[in-house]
């Protein structure tokens, strides 16, 4: 599971993210911004990291759900697997499903835990036999 770093929501200036990278499948990338609360005239989109390669133009931003504070981009362009972002935003929102996603992170984390506890008890009451050196 992959979280994404949230920023502060501040009020005095925002803050700019660069070299968000989207992956291009079939000529065509598409997903939410990593983060919210974007200035929609500061986005960009290029070919290279740190404003490198060609700029990209035929993008589409939209908000796509009840959360406006949250933008869908879709681009299109062909021979490229990815495009790296740049923008601005003026910080995160937390949305239950930000919680959600944590916990469930945490809930995979603690079975991964208790199987290899499992296995180590196996292993230390000799059901598993280490093996030995020839």
């Amino acid at each position: 599971m992959d979280f994404n770093r949230k920023i502060d929501k501040i009020t005095d200036q925002p803050q700019l993210i660069i070299n968000e990278e989207l992956m291009i499948t079939g000529g065509k990338g598409e997903g939410f911004l990593k983060h919210d609360n974007v200035i929609k005239s500061t986005v960009e989109v290029w070919t290279g990291k740190d404003k490198t390669g060609n700029k990209i133009t035929n993008y589409n931003l939209v908000t796509k759900d009840k959360y406006n504070w949250r933008l869908y981009l879709s681009v299109y362009v062909d021979g490229i697997d990815r495009v790296f972002l740049f923008y601005e935003s003026w910080g995160d929102q937390v949305e239950a499903q930000d919680v959600n996603e944590l916990q469930e992170g945490i809930e995979l984390m603690q079975l991964d835990i208790e199987s290899h506890r499992a296995d180590t008890v196996k292993h230390m009451d000799g059901i598993i036999d280490g093996g030995s050196f020839v």
